[in-house]
Formats: structure tokens, C-alpha cells, sequence
């Protein structure tokens, strides 16, 4: 999911200079930590990991996906996945592993895709709908219990008595959502510039970087970025919605990754609106 940098690019001029940018605190470092996934033991440390974390009363865990063109027609590269109680995230390189990053699996058969595929546990995206497009039709695997953040945000507003014609983009949703300190939004800042220099055509990079091994560290860093503050916006919205209004979440949210089953599966503007829940 390549999303909009502008406000983090904003906040980075006001809160520094030009050409420094100041490392997240000893905290936000550990809270940041992330793991490349692109070897078959680095894959199998990942799941015995995630199959700790997931097994907890509760568990979840925040998803997203980078690539090119991302859909049934494009190329899923890189699944990014951080859990509540985890220490990391993990950055999966699918161009690399291949199929095997979903369907390698530990001895008590948990791998990638019997995670995605759980209906007990929880997952967190915001806007499923194509990443799960790319996961059914290029490996297969049809994420269950899915909740989407971008529509617990158009929740959120119309709770308020808001009308709300569009959705949010995933960087303005955080910076109402989660509470981060001057410091961290300066880094991330940084980190969403660095990574949109290389992939974004309109300031001279190509999407197909995705595409290139060995994965650069920029990368890897914007891939783990988006997932870094999923479930404290979660929180956030279980905080302010009302029983009822998660319920229509949790309903809309299996809506948009059944959209992966249809025949034909097309992106545009239409995207951008709000459906009605």
C-alpha cells in the first residue's frame, strides 16, 4: 500500500532542520524494531514467533501488503505483519521466497497463510480490499477476520453525525487516531520520503524498486512503517464506537475482501468512496 507522505513531509520541515532528522527515542526505537523475512530459517524464526504472540486470548495483528500494481493483475512483493505483543515487525519478501513464504509451516502446521486464514484471530488492514485481491489470486489465500481500519474511521466520523461521502488515507486516519510525540513524526517523516524518492514515478522513481532484490533498507523501512501504529489505532476506535457501530465494521470489512471473488476486479476513483454500513 503506497499511501500519501505530504503531511509527514509537512510536519518535517516545522520540526527540523533541513538535511537532519533526529533518531525516534530509545522507546520508539524498540517499539520499531523489524526483521527482513527472506530465507527459509529466517521465515520458520518468523512463525514460531508469530504462533507465540497469536496464541494469546486476544490476539491480533496488524497486515499490509507493497508491490506493483497490487491486485489480481500486479505483483504482491513484500506482507508486513506486526502483532500486539510481538517485538517487531516482519517483512516478508514474497518476490523472494515465492509461494513458500505462505505455505511453509512449523510442525503444529501454523504458517503464514493458516494465520491469515484463522477466523479466530483478528487482523487488522486498512482498506483490505487490494491486498486481499493480490493474496487469493497470486497464492491462494483468503484473509478471515478482518477488520478495516478506514472504514472504523468512516464509523468514527459518521458517529458524530458526520456525512461522509470518502474514506481516509492511511496517513491522515494515524495522525487522528494515535497520539506520537514530535520527535517520531519527524522520523517517520523521513523514512515515507526516503521510500517514496525511490517508487513514486512523479518525483523520479519506478514502482518496480518493489520488484528488485536484494530489498533495500528504505524499503523495508517504509514496508514496516504502515503496520508500526495499525492496532493503536484500533484501540483507539474501540475507545470512541459503540457496540453496534463495530459490528458494522466487522460486517463492511468482509465485504470488501469478498470483492476478491469476483469475476473482474478494477482500481479508480470509485475506490474512494465511502459505502454505506
Amino acid at each position: 500500500m503506497c499511501v500519501s507522505v505530504s503531511w509527514w513531509l509537512e510536519a518535517a520541515v516545522r520540526l527540523i532542520a533541513p538535511g537532519f532528522v533526529k533518531k525516534p527515542p530509545q522507546e520508539e526505537r524498540r517499539r520499531t524494531a523489524r526483521m527482513l523475512v527472506d530465507t527459509r530459517d529466517s521465515l520458520l524464526q518468523c512463525l514460531r514467533d508469530l504462533e507465540t504472540c497469536m496464541s494469546a486470548k486476544d490476539a491480533v495483528a496488524a497486515i499490509d501488503c507493497e508491490g506493483v500494481n497490487l491486485c489480481r493483475h500486479g505483483k504482491l512483493c513484500t506482507l508486513q505483519i506486526r502483532c500486539r505483543d510481538g517485538a517487531q515487525t516482519y517483512v516478508i519478501d514474497v518476490v523472494t521466497l515465492t509461494s513458500d513464504a505462505f505455505s511453509i509451516s512449523l510442525e503444529s502446521g501454523f504458517s503464514i497463510k493458516s494465520m491469515l486464514e484463522d477466523r479466530d484471530s483478528l487482523k487488522l488492514l486498512f482498506d483490505p480490499r487490494n491486498d486481499s485481491d493480490a493474496l487469493y489470486h497470486q497464492f491462494g489465500v483468503f484473509p478471515q477476520n478482518v477488520f478495516c481500519l478506514q472504514l472504523a474511521e468512516v464509523a468514527h466520523r459518521r458517529a458524530t453525525g458526520k456525512v461522509v461521502n470518502y474514506v481516509m488515507g492511511l496517513d491522515k486516519m494515524i495522525r487522528g487516531a494515535v497520539k506520537m510525540s514530535a520527535e517520531k513524526l519527524a522520523h517517520l517523516a523521513e523514512v515515507k520520503n526516503q521510500g517514496k524518492r525511490l517508487f513514486a514515478p512523479e518525483v523520479g522513481g519506478s514502482y518496480e524498486v518493489w520488484v528488485n532484490r536484494p530489498l533495500c533498507a528504505e524499503l523495508v523501512e517504509y514496508a514496516a512503517c504502515d503496520v508500526e501504529y495499525l492496532i493503536d489505532a484500533y484501540d483507539y476506535f474501540l475507545s470512541v464506537l459503540n457496540g453496534d457501530w463495530v459490528r458494522r465494521v466487522r460486517e463492511a470489512s468482509v465485504v470488501r475482501v469478498e470483492f476478491c471473488l469476483g469475476k473482474a476486479y478494477s482500481k479508480g476513483r470509485h475506490m474512494a468512496v465511502a459505502p454505506q454500513f
